[in-house]
């Protein structure tokens, strides 16, 4: 039995002082689930170097952040608190493969492309071979 995909978003995060890097959210169910309870945060979120939904994208330095709301799933604008602002860069479905120490393999498709395997591994995020959803 293949796991069961979820959404995901690549957001592109300006900061007050116009540095920027991207948001890599990942969720752990449905959006319709995400919007029945909007507030909880269960959202895998990577900051990364990279645009990784770019085709032949060989991934780079990523950050795990602590778990962002669901909202984040679908929300573009200024963020609260003036802490810059966010847009939408890409979308597309994720399947978790397996976790272990430091980090966790997983399968990814951007709308528009094929699915891709990734695996986070400390600081990095990589690709590899596709497993789930190919």
């Amino acid at each position: 039995m293949e796991p069961e995909a979820f959404p995901m978003v690549l957001l592109r995060h300006t900061l007050p002082d116009g540095t920027w890097h991207f948001d890599w959210l990942l969720a752990t169910c449905t959006l319709d689930a995400a919007k029945d309870a909007p507030d909880v945060r269960d959202v895998v979120t990577l900051r990364v170097t990279e645009p990784v939904h770019a085709p032949g994208s060989i991934g780079g330095t990523a950050e795990r952040l602590a778990d962002h709301r669901r909202l984040y799933l679908w929300f573009e604008g200024e963020i609260s608190g003036n802490r810059g602002r966010v847009f939408r860069v890409a979308a597309g479905l994720w399947c978790r493969r397996e976790s272990g120490p430091g980090g966790f393999r997983f399968t990814a498709r951007f709308e528009g492309g094929d699915w891709r395997g990734w695996r986070l591994d400390g600081g990095t995020v990589s690709p590899e071979e596709p497993h789930c959803g190919s």
